[in-house]
């Protein structure tokens, strides 16, 4: 995952990666700044255009954030920013696309509005927000929701607890920046799946491992790190929450105990947990014990900013989840593929074929979005807009455009922006982002909205039944990754293989090497088991692949049937 910065050993650039041999000579490209999309590091980059597209991506230096380096992901997703791209806006009739201009969709979009907000009030309205969005993307969608009386409007596309966001006491950040993570005397990381999370955030705690830093591990599946460990710990999901709150007995509680600095970490499969907000407690409960700082490793580019601008959903009842389960009459997929990027894919393309109206503001063409969506709007990538990201640590950066739209591709601040104009809404006159920026956020604002606490709530009944663990594949991430052939080709991008331990497999009378049916709700995936004794009891090891989104969510139960 970090392979490509062998490329940068080169001190006179003889070293060229695969992608980039013969396709342009250096002196050629032009190089522009900008900021990964792809987690929530806020890696600097620079990227190399020619002929106005993206040629090439390289590490610009930031001692800060990335240093010198950078993650494959960052470096090699460019290959997916032109495949599927969705070049003209489209609108379903009879059963049959068409291709349309831009004032004929955003007509048909704003009839669609007002047609379920008269039938069936604004209630019946959804709006999911990918948390890669930018600031300014999320603040005119949240001014758009405001101004139709929409309330359902979310960006935890992957979390179940519907909970868990109106117990937040604010946005949840890494806690301290990431040069002073490095410099804790503790680390513990509870549910976090870091190699694949954070590629590069894991380089910098291994350094600090050599250190001396101790670092523990608290997850359902052992990761190699390649770093010097004080404990790694396999634990059904089900089983944090006590282990959390008897932590002080063990070797782990009392290192965080005697540390001057500490710091204890959730990953991934923590807030994505069916009891995020009690596991979320526990761990803020033996923070506040231990004097450990709480963080948290925010799942995207900009999860921060969506919960800073109010698109990150605080009632139950807007949640995404609560959405799939109550479904909408008119949802808009604002850069959301529901089959990848949200918990359980299946059941939420479900809920939005139930819907009277689908609007795609969408980057690429799947055919996913054809069978559920009415309307597809080409937006660009962030590599084709301005914007601004806010990273794990509540920095703020912004970014320009480095190529121009491709086709009729537009920016979705821009679409926003017209849209709120046919609506003939107030407050949508902004000529760049720099304008919705300003209102939206300021670095000096930031500070003070974020924060890691949490509202004690009720532990749910544990179910220590069989429940499927994995996170998400490393480079299955998002919609750029999934189209990037160098990526797609490595090993981390393989059909992952299916684990459980023996003695988990015997009782669904399993061997080695045996075909299974994996069965999440309603849908079925077959699969072949390979046995692993150093997972927990009770746990599959499967993680959400392009080959396995049919199945229902991470971290909940699955079943399996021999054949």
């Amino acid at each position: 995952e970090l392979s490509g910065n062998v490329i940068d050993l080169c001190p006179v650039g003889a070293l060229t990666s695969k992608p980039f041999r013969y396709d342009s000579r250096s002196w050629e490209l032009s190089r522009r700044k900008s900021v990964s999309a792809h987690d929530a590091l806020g890696s600097n980059l620079i990227v190399q255009t020619k002929d106005h597209t993206v040629r090439r991506v390289l590490p610009l230096e930031n001692e800060a954030i990335n240093e010198c380096w950078l993650s494959d992901r960052d470096r090699f997703a460019y290959a997916g920013l032109y495949q599927q791209r969705l070049t003209q806006p489209q609108i379903k009739q009879d059963n049959q696309w068409h291709t349309v201009d831009w004032q004929t969709a955003l007509d048909y979009v704003a009839k669609g509005l007002h047609g379920v907000s008269h039938d069936f009030g604004t209630d019946a309205i959804g709006m999911w927000v990918n948390p890669a969005n930018t600031v300014e993307e999320m603040y005119l969608t949240r001014k758009l929701a405001n101004a139709l009386g929409v309330n359902a409007v979310d960006s935890r596309l992957r979390q179940l607890d519907e909970r868990f966001g109106g117990a937040a006491e604010g946005a949840q950040w890494l806690g301290q920046s990431i040069e002073q993570l490095a410099e804790n005397e503790v680390i513990l990381l509870v549910g976090a799946r870091l190699r694949q999370e954070q590629p590069l955030l894991t380089a910098r705690i291994r350094q600090a491992a050599k250190n001396g830093t101790k670092v523990a591990v608290v997850a359902a599946v052992d990761e190699e790190l390649f770093m010097p460990l004080l404990a790694q710990l396999s634990l059904h999901p089900y089983q944090w929450i006590d282990w959390l709150s008897d932590a002080l007995n063990s070797e782990v509680g009392q290192a965080l105990l005697k540390a001057e600095k500490a710091s204890i970490i959730l990953g991934a499969d923590v807030l994505n947990h069916p009891d995020a907000a009690a596991v979320y407690a526990a761990a803020q409960d033996l923070a506040e014990a231990t004097d450990s700082i709480l963080g948290v490793l925010p799942q995207a580019a900009n999860s921060i900013g969506a919960e800073i601008v109010g698109v990150a959903a605080g009632k139950a009842e807007n949640t995404i989840a609560a959405q799939i389960k109550q479904p909408k009459q008119a949802v808009m997929l604002l850069n959301v593929e529901p089959d990848m990027d949200v918990a359980n894919g299946a059941a939420a393309i479900a809920a939005l074929k139930q819907a009277q109206t689908v609007m795609a503001f969408t980057a690429y063409d799947s055919d996913v979005l054809r069978e559920v969506a009415d309307v597809l709007l080409p937006i660009t990538p962030f590599t084709e807009t301005s914007g601004s990201f806010i990273s794990m640590e509540g920095r703020l950066q912004s970014f320009h455009g480095v190529v121009q739209a491709y086709r009729e591709a537009r920016p979705l601040w821009k679409v926003l922006r017209v849209l709120g104009n046919v609506l003939e809404l107030p407050g949508f006159e902004y000529e760049n982002t720099q304008q919705i920026l300003a209102d939206a956020v300021t670095k000096d604002q930031i500070p003070a909205l974020l924060n890691n606490r949490i509202q004690p709530v009720a532990t749910s009944d544990p179910d220590i039944s069989l429940v499927r663990v994995g996170g998400v594949s490393l480079y299955a991430t998002d919609a750029i990754v999934r189209r990037s052939e160098p990526l797609q080709s490595t090993v981390h991008a393989a059909v992952p293989a299916a684990r459980a331990n023996s003695m988990t497999l015997a009782r669904f009378g399993l061997i080695n090497g045996d075909t299974a049916q994996a069965k999440q709700g309603n849908s079925t995936v077959s699969i072949t088991i390979t046995t692993d004794d150093n997972l927990p009891e009770n746990v599959l090891f499967l993680p959400l692949h392009q080959s396995n989104w049919q199945l229902g969510a991470l971290l909940t139960t699955v079943e399996l049937s021999k054949g």
